[in-house]
């Protein structure tokens, strides 16, 4: 009774992923250009944290709102 529920939310989530790795991946093509013409040194510090939340912050938000839902239903 829940599925159609839950297959909802699992494509959105995969939308919302891809565009995360779609805008890290322009980020890199940016910073590698950037360090190419001498304005920047490498990714900085700042990269890896940012990927990290990016990736993790949509899929707890969706396993939250999964969870939720179901218990709900």
């Amino acid at each position: 009774e829940n599925a159609l529920h839950q297959y909802t939310n699992a494509t959105r989530l995969m939308r919302v992923l891809k565009l995360v790795i779609v805008i890290i991946f322009g980020v890199i093509v940016y910073k590698t250009v950037q360090s190419a013409n001498g304005n920047s040194d490498g990714l900085g510090a700042w990269f890896l944290p940012f990927v990290l939340a990016m990736i993790f912050a949509p899929i707890l938000y969706f396993l939250i709102h999964s969870n939720k839902n179901k218990s709900s239903k």
